[in-house]
């Protein structure tokens, strides 16, 4: 499972979380152990591109990967889902991070963009992945910049997510989210290691 978007509502002391496996929904069925926790969960799905991945949150249907990010972009607009940029730089995932030339065509569309993803651990790295973030959010005033767990195990859980004042809904997420603040904490290298060893 990835666990790409936790937040902690100062209000109701509730949390929520979204669940964005790659290329499928599948996960889904395991939102009920967050839900009988208290826990609210978005759907979405972290979809492979012909040039990079492109999240959806409040997702309906699975979208197919390997199509262009035009058409990736469509298929989530028709199902009112709304479109995350996550990592937008890391020389360690260049294969996945979306092309710069991607981004520019999609820009209009982008509702979300990562300032810091967890699990970017060179400080370079960091620092562009913030600046094309913040580039981004010049550049399209509708895109709001956040903070990623990038959890693909459970001890990344808790690590790092947005602190918002009310419970989140898609009504609301970008309101709440560039009103709320951060909880930061660095990714560690061994989380990596471990997700090679789950893929084999």
């Amino acid at each position: 499972n990835k666990w790409v978007l936790l937040f902690r509502c100062k209000m109701t002391g509730m949390d929520g979380i979204a669940i964005t496996d790659h290329n499928s929904l599948r996960s889904q069925k395991y939102g009920s152990f967050f839900k009988r926790r208290g826990i609210d969960i978005i759907q979405g799905e972290e979809i492979m591109t012909t040039e990079g991945e492109i999240i959806c949150l409040f997702l309906e249907k699975e979208i197919s990967p390997m199509m262009s990010p035009e058409m990736t972009v469509s298929a989530i607009k028709k199902q009112g889902g709304m479109v995350y940029i996550p990592h937008p730089y890391d020389a360690k995932r260049r294969k996945t991070i979306l092309s710069d030339d991607a981004r520019e065509r999609i820009l209009e569309d982008i509702d979300f963009i990562e300032k810091y993803n967890a699990r970017t651990e060179k400080e370079e790295d960091i620092r562009k992945q913030k600046a094309i973030a913040e580039e981004v959010c010049n550049r399209n005033s509708e895109t709001v910049g956040l903070i990623g767990s990038d959890a693909h195990i459970w001890w990344e859980l808790g690590k790092n997510y947005c602190v918002v004042d009310e419970r989140i809904s898609k009504d609301n997420i970008k309101r709440c989210i560039s009103a709320g603040s951060f909880q930061k904490t660095e990714g560690k290298t061994i989380s990596h290691k471990f997700t090679k060893i789950v893929k084999a």
